[in-house]
């Protein structure tokens, strides 16, 4: 069983989420001295702590972002406003979120890689280069595992107050977004090219309701769709499609207070967000009184699809909910 944050914060540190603790190019002024990092794997000992650091998580860059604490090398990738230093400034872009460029890297030197969700399969191949660890965050665990991961964060580099403020900003957020969600049912909406399938607890995006406090109106994910996607035709992949209509249908039968959608299109900015037009051209979604009453909040498709469990990225989620609800 994966530890969690909730049984770690008295311990030194966090499982992989532990990694980002050790980088950052502002780290040279911490003294050297041994360094011990429990991941998933078990521990990884450095003789110091590191201070070039490759993130292949852009959740982890946001909060070490928040932080005040720099990476030396990143992905190619979209990057909102927040972390759009990244996009030039000296900051070598390396690779992909999916596929690290091992021959940049070993350019770079840096002194740990930090892998995430998407990159995670490259790890072992990664770590000929430098120390390299899984970093993600669990998304039946994910406010526990950002709050968390901030902390272990604050408390490696000597910005314990800075990481407390951080989730104490949050926290508040969040108080404030569960007063208008209490006794609130909502569904959780994923959209690409027209289609809508519905993400449950536990599912990537589910985190909305341990998020926001929404009542699910569907049960948890079983685990069924873990894993990699079913070639398209397959048996499999027809069965998957079914189970998603059947998750839909039951989803709109529970006439939920709120549709909450994000639209895949518009995640990396290469695309308009046609998130309403999804739902106007629907001919079940379209009929429930949320819509038909103004009950839809599209979410910033960046925030939730490309950065996801960085400290502060999660508060501007909740606090741009909590706009949308007030309106």
């Amino acid at each position: 069983m994966r530890p969690r944050f909730g049984e770690l914060r008295m311990r030194r540190l966090h499982r992989p989420l532990a990694a980002a603790l050790v980088a950052s190019s502002l780290a040279t002024a911490l003294p050297a001295s041994a360094f011990d990092l429990p991941h998933a794997s078990g521990t990884l000992s450095v003789p110091a702590t590191p201070s070039r650091l490759a993130v292949y998580d852009l959740g982890v860059l946001d909060t070490l972002n928040a932080l005040g604490i720099r990476a030396v090398a990143v992905p190619k990738s979209t990057f909102p406003a927040t972390l759009a230093a990244y996009n030039s400034n000296g900051v070598t872009q390396a690779g992909s979120l999916f596929e690290p460029d091992a021959k940049v890297l070993a350019e770079v030197k840096p002194d740990l890689i930090v892998v995430g969700g998407r990159s995670r399969k490259q790890a072992d191949a990664l770590s000929a280069i430098a120390p390299t660890v899984n970093m993600s965050v669990r998304a039946d665990h994910f406010v526990e595992d950002v709050t968390g991961q901030t902390l272990a964060l604050g408390k490696a580099f000597g910005k314990q107050k800075d990481a407390e403020k951080l989730v104490k900003t949050f926290e508040k957020a969040s108080k404030d977004l569960k007063k208008l969600t209490q006794g609130k049912t909502a569904v959780m909406l994923f959209t690409v090219n027209g289609n809508a399938m519905v993400h449950a607890p536990g599912d990537r995006f589910g985190y909305l309701h341990e998020l926001t406090g929404f009542k699910a109106v569907v049960p948890p994910a079983d685990g069924s769709n873990d894993g990699p996607r079913p070639k398209a035709g397959s048996p499999e992949a027809k069965a998957r499609q079914e189970a998603a209509a059947a998750l839909l249908k039951k989803a709109i039968a529970a006439e939920p207070d709120w549709l909450v959608v994000l639209d895949r299109g518009a995640a990396t900015g290469g695309g308009e967000n046609k998130a309403r037009e999804t739902l106007a051209n629907h001919p079940q979604l379209s009929q429930t009184r949320a819509f038909k009453e103004g009950r839809v909040a599209v979410v910033d498709a960046p925030s939730w699809y490309v950065v996801g469990g960085g400290i502060a990225n999660v508060t501007r989620i909740v606090q741009d909910l909590t706009r949308t609800l007030k309106q």
